[in-house]
């Protein structure tokens, strides 16, 4: 079977708005099941609602994916800038406490 096009997502973003996000892991991978994880997932989100100035309404962690309700700060902070922090700043967390506190900080790798 040939490779399908990707679909192109259009969003719509209107002011004032509640959004429902629901995003998963990497290879939907169980990353948020342990309590340090999700404290590292929250610790992101608090960081995150300040960054970009959305209100959250509701949000819950499952092993593999997040669910999210915001209203993000039009037109300052679109939900495409709002996701992007959110997910670099959880996945530098979360791998941060899969590791240890032995990681490197900023993520870089170890050279052969």
């Amino acid at each position: 079977m040939p490779d399908q096009p990707r679909k192109q997502l259009h969003r719509y973003d209107q002011p004032n708005q509640a959004r429902f996000l629901t995003f998963s892991c990497h290879n939907r991978k169980p990353y948020l099941s342990t309590p340090g994880a999700c404290d590292a997932f929250a610790a992101s989100l608090s960081k995150a609602r300040t960054t970009y100035n959305f209100k959250l309404l509701a949000w819950v962690a499952m092993p593999d994916h997040i669910h999210l309700i915001l209203i993000p700060d039009l037109p300052h902070w679109p939900v495409s800038k709002v996701l992007w922090g959110l997910k670099r700043g959880s996945a530098t967390r979360i791998k941060q406490t899969m590791l240890g506190a032995t990681a490197d900080p900023k993520g870089s790798r170890a050279q052969p």
